[in-house]
């Protein structure tokens, strides 16, 4: 049976690594223009640059940091000012499905009713509006609040308190050294920054995806029954809003289960998690009893305006799988649920039976390329939309000096997933399949797989952007350690 399981992960770890050996590869000779356009030789160079520098300031210059008191918290400290003053400079209007939230929220706290179809159509959102809903009355005793600036410095705290968490996770998997590494990489990792501006769905589910991790390594090391009920409970928590805030945010708790099957450790999982889905089935029936029948309350409705899962997939199979509002109009054009889900799987069918072996490998590569080559996680093209003052750092990321500033996240992104690919095959290569860093692997070999099948776009991955920052700090050890074997 070991045998069997260390097969299958070895076949994850070789499809993963070839996934993001043809992506690197495309993102980097083959770009197709998402937010930026790139020289392919500039990018070469600086994303080499890159490398060699944190390879050399891993090795010469971390080790004299690392036992300098209250650093880590000083770099947090900068992270926070300069992650609260760019999302200030930034902040945005109510637009598109964040405008949409935000907006009901609002309303509802002005006038006490629920005005919006848009609930109906997508019940994912219900989650996040009642958070937004709860924020907007906890402060409507300050005269003339300003919600927006409200909700945008709440996101700058939601992208400073997972920055924090990711920083404890490094911490527990990997050493104090590593993860001092993590802060410093971070502090220069500016989408983070501009996805505090955006106060939607995608930074609120990565804080609890890398919670759920976090509680779950503390449920791993608590000695006492009593601290292993409190963060199996936390845990659940964390695993319930992280769910109905973005499915992707599940993906974390799913490595977790493969990675103990795979290691035919099935008894200590159950252990570990028996309270905690306990906690996360009655959450799910409290939330839908009290809270999602309040927000949705007419059942006819929810026929009426509900979108099937099917949709998302029929997107899926169209060019890049981005939205598209031709594939909107068409589902919404048939009257009920039964009928939109029957017509979309029609057009699935009709999609799928349109590509042969080519095409298809084609349209992944497409995709592929769609969500991961694009260094910013789409954040430029949402900042464009609803900017309200085009400040300082508006004018750097999105405006007249762009130039100045797009190779930097472009050069950061690329070479994290280098890193990672580096990792991998070190996985693979010392057979060390019961290492942690399989979790977080695995995770993203999920997102990767999913958003395959899903509707697709860069901003998507921004879920597991701390995962994957963690599980590049171990390639860089590898090819430092490669660099002084060959050197010395």
């Amino acid at each position: 049976m070991k045998k069997i399981c260390d097969t299958f992960t070895k076949v994850i770890l070789i499809v993963f690594i070839g996934i993001f050996v043809w992506t690197i590869s495309n993102a980097i000779l083959d770009y197709d223009i998402i937010v930026y356009e790139f020289n392919p030789i500039i990018l070469s160079l600086i994303i080499s640059i890159y490398i060699v520098s944190i390879v050399f300031f891993y090795k010469k210059i971390l080790p004299k940091l690392e036992n300098i008191k209250n650093l880590p918290i000083i770099l947090i400290c900068i992270f926070s000012l300069l992650c609260l003053f760019i999302a200030y400079d930034l902040r945005l209007n109510p637009a598109w499905d964040m405008g949409i939230v935000y907006n009901i929220a609002d309303t509802y706290v002005r006038s006490g009713t629920f005005d919006n179809i848009y609930l109906y159509e997508y019940p994912h959102n219900i989650l996040l509006t009642t958070i937004y809903i709860v924020l907007f009355k906890i402060f409507s005793f300050i005269p003339n609040v300003n919600n927006i600036i409200l909700v945008t410095f709440f996101n700058s705290f939601v992208v400073i308190s997972m920055v924090v968490f990711t920083y404890l996770v490094a911490k527990k998997m990997l050493g104090n050294k590593k993860a001092l590494l993590f802060l410093i990489i971070a502090i220069f990792t500016s989408p983070l920054y501009l996805h505090a501006a955006i106060y939607y769905s995608d930074a609120i589910s990565a804080l609890f995806a890398i919670m759920t991790l976090y509680f779950y390594l503390k449920v791993q090391e608590s000695e006492t029954l009593k601290n292993k009920v409190i963060y199996e409970i936390l845990l659940g928590i964390a695993l319930f809003i992280g769910l109905k805030i973005k499915i992707t945010a599940s993906f974390v708790i799913i490595a977790v289960i493969v990675c103990n099957i795979l290691n035919l450790k099935i008894k200590s999982l159950v252990k570990d998690l028996a309270i905690t889905i306990l906690v996360f089935l009655v959450l799910l029936v409290i939330f839908q009893v009290f809270v999602s029948t309040k927000v949705i309350s007419n059942k006819d409705a929810i026929k009426e305006y509900k979108m099937p899962i099917e949709h998302w997939i029929m997107m899926g199979l169209k060019g890049n799988g981005c939205y598209d509002s031709e594939d909107y109009a068409y589902t919404k054009a048939n009257e009920t649920y039964n009928k939109r889900k029957e017509a979309d799987r029609k057009e699935i069918k009709r999609r799928l039976d349109e590509y042969d072996a080519s095409s298809f490998i084609k349209h992944l590569t497409e995709k592929l390329k769609f969500t991961w080559s694009d260094g910013t996680y789409f954040a430029p093209v949402k900042l464009s939309i609803s900017a309200i003052d085009k400040g300082p750092s508006y004018e750097f990321i999105a405006g007249r000096y762009q130039n100045l500033y797009k190779y930097i996240p472009q050069t950061m992104h690329i070479s994290m997933l280098i890193f990672i690919v580096i990792n991998g095959i070190d996985i693979l290569k010392n057979k060390k399949y019961s290492s942690k860093d399989m979790i977080l692997l695995i995770a993203m070999f999920g997102i990767t797989m999913f958003l395959l099948i899903w509707e697709n776009r860069s901003r998507y991955i921004l879920t597991l952007v701390p995962i994957m920052m963690i599980l590049q700090i171990n390639g860089i050890e590898v090819l430092a350690d490669k660099i002084k074997k060959e050197i010395g």
